[in-house]
């Protein structure tokens, strides 16, 4: 009688937990359904997504919202060239739609959890099968996932081939049968992440201090080699050696906020200010608790069944912390896929009657994870795009002359915009430039744009605050300029016409609501 009663207890406690999973996935699936259409552009959209768009039409990368940051927009060699090819690829089939380059990083992301599905079969990492569940919907109701994986940004595909290098590796190191050529490929997938973007550099160092400290050393070696060949690639459109100076000019023309020029030095600050990617906002934090507790709670079992799990995500932190310089907490995309295992592993020990009694604050942490990550989600969701908004501002201030003016504007402004302009310049070109020309605001804002033959000027109330331009009144000329348009969201500055009375313009909105939903231009 007893017996039965803990197995009926066992049995709803497993039908909790399936309908725990089937609600969870079925809320998060409907919820990542509704963000996708009119999801509003990310800045990056448009910053890589430019680089793409020119390298298909001029056939080089360039950036012309970036004019005046060392030579971008006449050619940039500091991108990221095999992500920028394939952004080139999808303009020439469905040209320059922001959802089809969008739905780039959505394809990997489904390579990614593939790859994913197949590591924790062959390591045999869980128990059951509601653990892998867990890891699923841990990994899928991150905010940085949600966000990131609708966003033209190569994030989602180096975690799918930082997944491909980690499984090669294990081959090699875990079955003797494997020829060592495993190593080799290891460090090829490894070199084509760092071609997609220079960080992809934290898996050739992960895994090559891996094998090292496994002491193995020709496989180690063969891993350098497929690296360095793979690599190769990123120096695809260099035509001389001289290129090399401008790929440099362009990575250091905005200067780093350290003091120190010893590179010794700002490797060490750099490293030590790691732990700001990891606690940089509530989303964030919730993930590092969850992952510290849950490391810490399972630390015996991952010593001794996993530790080229965890010994392989402790190298690629550490890589990480020295290599990556910017401490944006997009970059922990690559390490997603490895900590939401190691959570997936603390919480199948709790399969066992001894252990059960310890899953209460794992469970609160994990709560509060998914609190948050729901906070970010639905924002998310509600922030949507209307390019006609767009449309409606070139009208009201360019009309039919459009195509002989150069704009200066929000990144975002180029959809659906960045072909009835003649160019269009980013006011983020003039921020960046503010870390080498700290007045550049106010009068001096407008005489660069000047000197640069801007003429229109859209600035939207950040940027108006930003380059202090919030004084100046309606009709007031300076520069050259006229501003002929001003409220609360928007400032419009054009050049001023000899003989011409100033006009009147109507009230424009770069918003509106409708009902839960918001629905912004470039200008927001």
């Amino acid at each position: 009688m007893i017996m039965t009663y803990f197995r009926a207890k066992i049995q709803s406690l497993k039908q909790a937990n399936s309908l725990f999973f089937i609600v969870g996935f079925a809320i998060l699936l409907m919820a990542y359904v509704l963000s996708l259409p009119n999801r509003k552009p990310h800045i990056d959209d448009a910053w890589l997504g430019e680089h793409s768009y020119w390298l298909f039409q001029d056939g080089v990368a360039k950036s012309k919202l970036m004019s005046g940051i060392a030579g971008s927009e006449d050619r940039l060699l500091l991108h990221h060239k095999l992500f920028t090819v394939q952004g080139a690829g999808i303009i020439s089939v469905f040209g320059f739609s922001l959802q089809w380059l969008k739905a780039v990083s959505l394809v990997y992301l489904a390579l990614a959890l593939a790859m994913l599905w197949i590591l924790q079969h062959r390591m045999h990492l869980f128990k059951n099968n509601q653990s892998w569940m867990l890891v699923l919907l841990i990994l899928l109701a991150n905010p940085l996932i949600f966000e990131f994986s609708f966003v033209f940004r190569p994030e989602t595909m180096l975690m799918f081939l930082g997944l491909l290098s980690f499984f090669l590796l294990w081959l090699l190191l875990t079955n003797d049968e494997h020829t060592r050529l495993y190593a080799f490929f290891g460090g090829f997938v490894a070199g084509i992440a760092l071609v997609s973007h220079l960080n992809g550099a934290v898996f050739i160092s992960a895994g090559f201090l891996l094998l090292v400290f496994k002491m193995k050393f020709k496989p180690a070696a063969l891993f350098a080699v497929g690296a360095i060949f793979a690599s190769l690639g990123y120096f695809y459109d260099f035509r001389s050696l001289s290129d090399f100076s401008l790929w440099y000019q362009q990575l250091t023309f905005i200067p780093s906020d350290s003091p120190y020029t010893n590179p010794f030095i700002k490797i060490l600050l750099n490293s030590l200010g790691e732990h700001m990617r990891f606690f940089h906002s509530p989303k964030e934090i919730s993930l590092t608790l969850l992952f510290i507790a849950a490391a810490i709670s399972a630390r015996k079992e991952l010593i001794k069944k996993h530790n080229l799990l965890v010994f392989y995500t402790l190298l690629l932190m550490i890589s990480m912390a020295v290599l990556a310089l910017n401490k944006t907490s997009k970059y922990l995309i690559f390490l997603l896929p490895f900590i939401t295992l190691i959570i997936g592993i603390a919480f199948d020990r709790f399969n066992t009657k001894k252990s059960k009694t310890r899953l209460t604050p794992l469970t609160v942490l994990l709560s509060v994870y998914f609190l948050v990550s729901v906070f970010y989600n639905v924002n998310i969701i509600r922030s949507k795009y209307d390019p006609t908004l767009n449309n409606k501002i070139r009208m009201a201030f360019a009309a039919e002359n459009s195509n002989d003016m150069i704009v200066l504007a929000p990144m975002e402004f180029i959809f659906d915009e960045i072909d009835n302009f003649k160019e269009i310049h980013s006011l983020m070109s003039f921020n960046e430039r503010l870390k080498i020309t700290p007045n550049l605001r106010s009068d001096k804002f407008l005489e660069t744009a000047a000197y640069e033959d801007i003429d229109l000027i859209l600035l939207n109330d950040e940027y108006a605050n930003v380059f202090l331009m919030q004084n100046f009144k309606l009709h007031d000329i300076n520069a050259g300029y006229r501003l002929v348009y001003k409220d609360s969201q928007l400032m419009v500055w054009k050049k001023e016409l000899s003989n011409q009375n100033p006009l009147t313009y109507n009230s424009l909105n770069t918003w509106y609501s409708d009902g839960l939903l918001k629905y912004f231009s470039a200008l927001d």
